[in-house]
């Protein structure tokens, strides 16, 4: 996980995670534990820069990194949407404790579920 996405997991661990409790600590301490992991045991950049995404393509790609690569790896998922477009993508989406009591349907807006949608839907070679 990046710095990133792990700093957004910390502040939700206990909606992802039904036996953690939420996190105690302020939001400065949850950015150094995040740094800390991330960065001195894992060896990631830790650099608090905004990434600009020019296309609604690569704006899925950052939403799959901030909500889903805590536990996803892209290339593992391509298989399970072999029969989804792209429309089924984003409505399963608003679903995904349906699938497993361990996730939680994507709380972002309409747009960002599309692009999230239209990024799963090119890990399977969809247009």
């Amino acid at each position: 996980m990046s710095y990133s996405a792990l700093t957004k997991y910390l502040g939700k661990i206990h909606k992802l995670r039904y036996f953690m409790p939420p996190f105690a600590g302020t939001q400065e301490e949850q950015q150094a534990l995040a740094a800390f992991i991330a960065g001195e045991l894992h060896g990631k950049d830790i650099s608090n820069t905004i990434q600009v995404a020019d296309s609604p393509l690569a704006r899925g790609r950052l939403l799959f990194e901030d909500n889903c690569s805590a536990c996803h790896e892209p290339d593992d998922l391509a298989s399970a949407f072999e029969e989804e477009d792209v429309n089924s993508l984003a409505s399963l989406l608003l679903n995904l404790d349906e699938i497993s009591d361990e996730m939680t349907p994507f709380d972002g807006t309409e747009k960002e579920r599309s692009e999230l949608a239209e990024y799963l839907d090119s890990l399977q070679g969809g247009q």
